[in-house]
């Protein structure tokens, strides 16, 4: 997939990953909305909107493992600049909801 040991492509990659992954988490929100699956109470789900951005991060952990598994360092490094980056804006963010 992946043959060069770049940091450019660990940054494009570190940014794409949790976008692509927030779309999704929003896609399937919305799709459980719209068949209309309820949790016991028949009450609909709210409040999980702040646990899409901290999973989305998390899956920067997929590129980071493959260039681990392929020594591939440099590429490791351009995919955890943008993950801190992201994580201390989260921090910032929803920082005041946590403390």
């Amino acid at each position: 997939m992946l043959k060069k040991d770049s940091v450019v492509i660990g940054v494009l990659l570190g940014v794409c990953v949790p976008i692509l992954t927030y779309a999704l988490f929003l896609y399937l929100d919305e799709w459980i909305e719209y068949m209309d699956f309820r949790p016991m109470g028949n009450e609909p789900f709210t409040g999980f909107d702040n646990v899409y951005v901290p999973f989305s991060i998390v899956a920067n952990l997929i590129p980071f493992h493959y260039f681990n598994n392929r020594r591939m360092f440099n590429s490791m490094r351009g995919v955890v600049l943008p993950t801190i980056i992201m994580v201390i804006a989260w921090g910032f963010y929803y920082g005041k909801f946590i403390f």
